[in-house]
């Protein structure tokens, strides 16, 4: 209206328009403002809450909230909320630096986790989010100074709750061989669960070794379906009945009942390794032959077992327990004569031989001792037993050595070991000893993403899987990478190419420092210790992430896409590639 050249009269009333409309778009966008970074909503789900004026229409003083006035108020209220949203951030990011696995939750989850700092029943959600092998935590006082007795007592003091077991799928209870104590700081009590639960998969999988040892060959599959049939048989629906169940359950003498499914298979691995490493001192092949004897009675073993065992499987979460650490047993077997099949087709065999070397192997230093005790009801006796002592368990493949980390992961089926799946194992951990980016590249549902968490399962490895899909801003992405760094967890970038050019670009950058700094850190004339944030912490010697990409064809790409992909992948192609696999 005001350039028109017949506003004549009219253009005091165009102009006063435009100067009202001006003043309510510009109290608009400040409204928006301030009810984007409006905290209460997040919290208070009633709209009424939110509604509220302090004067209505037509009380006195109403008009205060209008035109120049409003906007003051407006503007007092975002710079108050800004310095609550800057000390909140604040707030988030002591507790990340406190336990680093926070990195992993949301603003909103973190959030959540914080403002129940005293219910331990509230953190569960979380801990499945932070653990994905665990599914329920059993909460119970460590000791009793207050008097505590009845249930509701419990629910009053959830604070005093400490936790004695964890849970995974399909019942699988472990309990903690430390008990983590009530506290406090809530970061110190996550940390101090994360440490109790890696010992207690450490110190069972050493007692697992030793029942293995002592056993020998007593400990015939077949016998379990007679264990499982007394403890089937103990099942009841009341309290005494369920105490029973639990006694049965804990009383299992069959190792593959009395032990998770990750500790067996790792167990069973250490043990096969260790007897083929003398096998292969020797250089002997019908040695060799012995041992694919052995090898393929025991998979008659299991499959005779899982046979009987199949028909009833779904009837109760221990039976399918079973049918799934059966079936890796199984598959592990299989691989196990495979390798060996491989080296009876050569002429010369040892330690050295690569077919021998390619292969994931399982390392632990075993010694034995010889203990001598003193009987209490017959004066001076003495008993001699034979113990065992245990180092750590580490992964090996070619010269490369990496720890393995005591991830609880619970039972879930593992991938079947083809030609494929190792040389993409060969391919990852080739890139994790050089602290390189490993890429697996192939059509969608080709296995990628299945290869990675096979292998991070079997060196006991917590792994975050990102869809980069959901990565839109840079701070996200720092986040998580802080988080995967601190935390020593795998990172699996899933369609990494989906990112911005921006953020393709930055994510390019810290790759590229923080493998520098792995390599300088893993210089051999570093002592043990390094600077992080000013302060002195142990060297964690953790490795790089990995990534999974999808081919694109080229007709569905736009020009411009295909200019931004060429400079994005063609300037990289050495460092990002160095360690690829195509499926």
């Amino acid at each position: 209206m005001l350039v028109s050249p017949h506003l004549a009269d009219l253009q005091p009333a165009a102009e006063l328009w435009r100067s009202t409309l001006w003043q309510v778009s510009e109290l608009v966008e400040l409204l928006q403002e301030c009810q984007a970074k409006e905290i209460m909503k997040a919290i208070v789900a009633d709209p009424k809450v939110l509604s509220i004026l302090n004067k209505r229409k037509g009380q006195k003083g109403w008009r205060e909230l209008q035109g120049d006035n409003l906007k003051d108020v407006l503007l007092s209220v975002i710079q108050t909320e800004e310095e609550l949203l800057h000390e909140l951030d604040h707030h988030l990011t002591d507790a990340r630096l406190s336990y680093p696995r926070f990195f992993f939750l949301s603003d909103s989850d973190l959030i959540d986790l914080l403002a129940h700092p005293s219910d331990r029943h509230q953190w569960v959600p979380f801990i499945r989010k932070l653990f994905p092998g665990i599914r329920e935590v059993t909460l119970a006082l460590t000791s009793d100074p207050y008097g505590i007795q009845s249930q509701l007592d419990l629910q009053l003091h959830a604070d005093k709750l400490g936790a004695v077991a964890v849970r995974g799928d399909l019942n699988e209870d472990i309990k903690l061989v430390r008990p983590v104590a009530a506290t406090s700081s809530l970061c110190k009590w996550w940390s101090s669960f994360e440490v109790s639960v890696k010992s207690t998969v450490g110190s069972i999988l050493q007692a697992c070794l030793e029942a293995r040892l002592q056993d020998g060959a007593s400990g015939n599959p077949e016998a379990i379906l007679e264990e499982l049939a007394s403890f089937e048989g103990s099942a009841g629906y009341t309290e005494e009945q369920q105490d029973l169940k639990q006694a049965v359950k804990k009383s299992f003498s069959h190792w593959l009942l009395r032990f998770p499914s990750q500790c067996v298979l790792v167990g069973e691995a250490v043990l096969w390794f260790r007897q083929m490493e003398k096998v292969l001192k020797g250089g002997d092949k019908e040695d060799l032959e012995k041992a694919r004897d052995k090898l393929q009675k025991r998979l008659s073993q299991y499959t005779g077992v899982l046979r009987d065992n199949v028909r009833q499987y779904l009837n109760s979460p221990s039976r399918a327990r079973l049918h799934i650490l059966l079936s890796n047993l199984l598959m592990q077997t299989l691989h196990h004569r495979d390798i060996v099949e491989g080296l009876l087709k050569l002429s010369n065999v040892d330690n050295t031989t690569f077919d021998w070397q390619k292969a994931l192997r399982y390392s632990m230093d075993i010694s034995t001792t010889i203990c001598v005790h003193n009987k209490k009801e017959a004066h001076g006796s003495t008993s001699v037993e034979t113990q065992y002592l245990f180092g750590l368990c580490h992964v090996n493949q070619l010269r490369s050595s990496f720890p393995y980390d005591y991830e609880y992961l619970g039972p879930a089926l593992r991938l079947v070991s083809t030609p494929l799946t190792e040389r993409c194992h060969l391919a990852l951990t080739n890139a994790m000893k050089g602290f390189e980016c490993g890429t697996v590249l192939g059509q969608s549902s080709s296995g990628k993403t299945e290869s990675v968490k096979d292998l991070s399962q079997a060196m006991g490895r917590n792994l975050l899987i990102v869809e980069c899909t959901g990565i839109n801003n840079v701070r996200t992405l720092n986040s998580l990478l802080c988080g995967m760094i601190q935390t020593g967890s795998w990172g699996l970038l899933e369609n990494p190419q989906s990112m911005g050019q921006g953020l393709m670009s930055v994510l390019a950058q810290q790759l590229q420092h923080i493998v520098h700094a792995y390599q300088v850190l893993h210089n051999e004339k570093y002592d043990d210790t390094y600077s992080r944030r000013g302060k002195s912490t142990v060297k964690h010697l953790r490795r790089h992430s990995v990534t999974t990409l999808h081919p694109v064809s080229s007709d569905v790409i736009p020009k411009s896409a295909k200019e931004v992909r060429e400079k994005i992948f063609i300037t990289a192609r050495v460092s990002f590639y160095k360690y690829s696999m195509n499926e």
